[in-house]
């Protein structure tokens, strides 16, 4: 579990944003933001972790597929993707 620090500002969603804390890494993606093709690539490779550096979800009430934000959550959960943020 990843705590809040001194240095994080209040708006700062860090940690894991999608999957399972015990997953075993199967490979790792260092990305400024998550996209379907970033998404596309890690399951082609195999990978299950992205790391996000800078890039923030929204509070959603419901996911539909209806944007590209909600297409990346809805991909990365059925592809067992744990998505991580770093800030």
């Amino acid at each position: 579990t990843v705590r809040a620090s001194a240095l994080q500002d209040g708006f700062d969603n860090a940690g894991l944003q999608i999957g399972l804390t015990d997953a075993e890494a199967t490979g790792a993606f260092v990305v400024l933001d998550v996209t379907e093709a970033v998404l596309d690539e890690a399951i082609a490779l195999g990978y299950n972790l992205v790391n996000r550096i800078i890039a923030y979800f929204k509070g959603y009430k419901s996911i539909t597929g209806k944007d590209y934000v909600e297409r990346c959550i809805l991909k990365a959960i059925k592809n067992d993707i744990v998505i991580y943020s770093a800030h």
